[in-house]
């Protein structure tokens, strides 16, 4: 993964270099766009504000990331309320 920070949203984003995910994924089901960056906010174009939030919830995606590969379910989503 590396953190990029998106001057046209004036957000930090993550994009996942390796494994290649890019487009493989529902972004509802894996939090991952289509281009391969973390969905971090929804409500923020999936960016974040400052660098160190997007490092923390990229860290924790990569966590969830895991186990949504092994089970099929994203355990941090609040989409699977």
């Amino acid at each position: 993964m590396f953190i990029y920070f998106d001057k046209n949203h004036s957000l930090y984003q993550v994009m996942v270099a390796f494994p290649e995910v890019a487009g493989h994924y529902n972004v509802h089901d894996a939090h991952l766009f289509g281009d391969g960056r973390i969905c971090l906010d929804a409500a923020n174009g999936g960016g974040m504000s400052n660098l160190e939030q997007a490092f923390a919830k990229s860290s924790l995606w990569a966590n969830g990331f895991t186990i949504y590969q092994k089970t099929g379910r994203f355990p941090f989503s609040k989409n699977n309320l």
